[in-house]
């Protein structure tokens, strides 16, 4: 039963290579620019357990074209500070920069996009390619889990 908070800059965290099985990144990189992102994401990956995942949870655009819009927001705009929300393609973009792959389809939820990756070339990224039709191997709760934030939409 081990578990680790960090409490500092992500550009200056550097965790042990294969110290986790899970990494949970939220409401993080869209404080940060496109290069930074892919090196935490990186460092972030090569953290990973063979059979490890990271879960990236962030923010969505708001507009009504969402899959095609940045966000920018900065200390004058209504938030007070500064971020950009990216759109799935982009952050699809940046995993992959990153030598990450998708598990999973994304949860989309209004404001919110969640995302399941592995290292690319690790135990579960090959495991997910053998899967018909892409994405990891379900487990039951991750199949209730889907079904349930299909009815919520």
């Amino acid at each position: 039963q081990r578990c680790t908070f960090a409490h500092e800059s992500m550009q200056d965290i550097v965790p042990s290579p294969g110290a986790y099985s899970v990494v949970w990144i939220q409401w993080v990189l869209q404080y940060l620019v496109d290069r930074d992102v892919v090196a935490v994401l990186a460092a972030c990956a090569a953290s990973l357990e063979d059979h490890g995942i990271l879960i990236v949870k962030e923010n969505r655009p708001s507009w009504s074209s969402k899959e095609s819009r940045f966000e920018f927001d900065t200390p004058g705009g209504p938030n007070r500070r500064y971020d950009i929300t990216r759109p799935d393609a982009h952050h699809a973009f940046l995993f992959a920069q990153a030598g990450l792959v998708p598990l999973a389809a994304v949860d989309h939820f209004e404001e919110t996009s969640t995302y399941l990756l592995a290292r690319a070339g690790g135990a579960l990224a090959a495991a997910s390619a053998q899967v018909p039709g892409g994405g990891a191997p379900r487990h039951p709760h991750q199949q209730q889990q889907q079904q349930a934030t299909k009815q919520r939409r």
